[in-house]
């Protein structure tokens, strides 16, 4: 791995990660107040709708003509690498 650097207050570059990974790490077993939960399920649901509904206009069907294209290439180009 590359050097480490010293951050202004002293610590290195790998304790401030190791900081934030415990961080992280401990948010997943903390538990969301209700609000935030049920906040949370209402964007989901509407980006679902979003994504239903847009399907049918003609940006939604570009956007999906992009993205198996994209499929397509990847099969395509792993295929060539065998």
């Amino acid at each position: 791995m590359g050097r480490l650097r010293m951050q202004k207050n002293g610590s290195s570059t790998s304790d401030v990660i190791s900081e934030v990974s415990a961080y992280i790490a401990r948010g997943a077993e903390a538990e969301l107040p209700l609000e935030v939960t049920e906040k949370a399920k209402c964007h989901i649901l509407d980006a679902l709708a979003a994504a239903v509904s847009g399907s049918n206009l003609k940006a939604g069907q570009l956007a999906l003509k992009y993205v198996k294209n994209l499929g397509e290439r990847k099969k395509l180009k792993s295929q060539l690498q065998e």
